[in-house]
């Protein structure tokens, strides 16, 4: 056997002592880098549970006063938010509505109320129908914080909408042609929360829509285009907008919808069998506006959502995957119009979603991502129905979502000087009718929609008739 030079023998330890250290600094770097996180996560949580111990103390404050048969007087503030009205509202209230109450009082009361189905449920008789009574009369004003905020350019957004809507050869409608019912949707739904939707030729639109429509009952992005959930949903949001329901066979498109639930309570987008959190959102969502959540197992489908909670408190797209804004709403959404919103742990989840925040006020959809427009909505909306969207800083991304305008050509972009496109633009608008912006309609953070079309659709079919004959 050779003998080595002898200079290879004294490299040799020297370089094995290298990569010893080498390993040990990398070892140490991580091990810092990793206490620095657990301090700023301390850190925010901290944060977070005094705002959110503050913000107790002030719902205790409320709820005292709230016991004062006056206290419907007090309501409009600004500080209270919109949640969906749901049909069990009306069954578990149906007694004391009849017993206290014209029914026509009582339609009247729902439509104006500006309080959340949560908070109603908690009434006892008289709080609840004394609300109802002066609640018809009060008027919808304006948060007073919000009268600082910067410009909403309403105008130039609503004409760069209805321009792109008439466009067809351009780049961004060849690109958007596979969704353009889903790019309806946005863009129809951000006139109607501005005052705009005036401007719209409705039956034309409508029917656009129904051209979309398969024999198998559900639509096509497009004209021509294979049918899925996603643009079903859009059709249906669409014709909700322009109170023209009465178009479309519903039991056509709900067997088409309820068609697609898998075994283990998921749904497909299609045929094809893609399985997602965000197509059990969609068809939860459908057959609610539809009044035919009967035709599927919501227990399932409930059960299959819960099984893509994360230890963190967000949800996944499938069970095991990790946790997004995006599939945090959808999951979210979904247990709120189910009514089963008690699963959540919401302090957890709070936390996660607040920490979306960044320096710039705006939302991210994960940890180490860039700020992005959209995530106004996934992440607002989602902490609106929490009761946690007092963790976050209103008034920056407010700053935030208009310093993503066009102020020229209007629109929205995902961040400052971007180019803008209808999606943005419809979450942007979206974004600061959650955090109660002037001049625009409320908005659900549940069924997006506006608030005025969710109580007309949900409320549809308890009519007067109906509640005089169950008396």
């Amino acid at each position: 056997m050779r003998r080595l030079p002898r200079y290879l023998k004294k490299v040799e330890p020297n370089a094995h002592k290298i990569e010893e250290h080498c390993r040990k600094y990398q070892r140490l770097r991580e091990e810092k880098q990793l206490r620095k996180s657990e301090r700023d996560r301390q850190r925010r949580q901290a944060e977070a549970k005094a705002t959110y111990e503050k913000s107790k103390k002030k719902e205790q404050q409320s709820e005292h006063e709230a016991s004062d048969p006056d206290f419907a007087s007090d309501l409009n503030d600004g500080k209270t938010y919109r949640y969906p009205f749901l049909p069990w509202l009306i069954e578990t209230k149906k007694a004391q509505f009849l017993n206290f109450l014209s029914m026509e009082k009582c339609f009247q009361g729902l439509l104006s109320t500006p309080l959340s189905t949560f908070h109603l449920m908690q009434l006892d008789s008289e709080d609840f129908c004394s609300f109802l009574k002066k609640s018809a009369s009060l008027s919808n004003s304006s948060n007073p914080n919000c009268n600082r905020m910067g410009e909403l350019l309403v105008e130039k957004h609503a004409k760069y909408i209805i321009t792109v809507e008439k466009r067809k050869d351009d780049f961004e409608s060849v690109v958007m042609e596979h969704l353009r019912l889903n790019g309806v949707y946005w863009g129809l739904t951000t006139l109607d929360i501005m005052g705009k939707l005036a401007a719209v030729e409705q039956d034309e639109v409508s029917s656009w829509v129904m051209q979309c429509q398969h024999e198998s009952g559900g639509f096509g992005g497009n004209i021509g285009h294979d049918p899925h959930v996603l643009y079903t949903l859009s059709a249906i949001q669409v014709l909700v907008l322009f109170d023209k329901l009465h178009v479309l066979d519903i039991d056509k498109v709900s067997n088409y919808i309820a068609g697609l639930q898998n075994e283990d309570g998921s749904f497909s987008g299609d045929i094809w069998g893609e399985v997602d959190t965000r197509f059990s959102y969609i068809a939860i969502l459908s057959l609610a506006l539809l009044h035919r959540l009967d035709k599927i197992d919501v227990g399932k489908a409930v059960k299959y959502i819960l099984s893509c909670k994360n230890v963190d408190g967000g949800f996944g797209c499938t069970p095991g995957a990790e946790s997004h804004a995006g599939q945090i709403f959808c999951c979210v959404a979904a247990l709120a119009i189910t009514g089963s919103l008690h699963h959540v742990d919401k302090d957890l989840l709070g936390w996660w979603l607040c920490e979306r925040q960044v320096k710039s006020g705006g939302l991210n959809g994960r940890p180490e991502k860039l700020p992005d427009v959209c995530y106004s909505w996934w992440v607002l909306s989602s902490l609106i129905m929490i009761d946690r969207v007092h963790w976050i800083d209103k008034g920056k991304l407010v700053k935030f979502i208009l310093d993503c305008q066009d102020k020229e050509n209007g629109g929205i972009s995902d961040r400052p000087d971007d180019a803008v496109d209808v999606f943005h633009t419809y979450f942007g608008v979206a974004g600061l009718s959650l955090l109660e912006y002037p001049g625009i309609k409320p908005i659900d953070p549940a069924y997006a929609l506006p608030v005025d079309v969710v109580n007309r659709v949900m409320l549809g079919r308890y009519s007067l008739g109906f509640l005089h004959t169950s008396s």
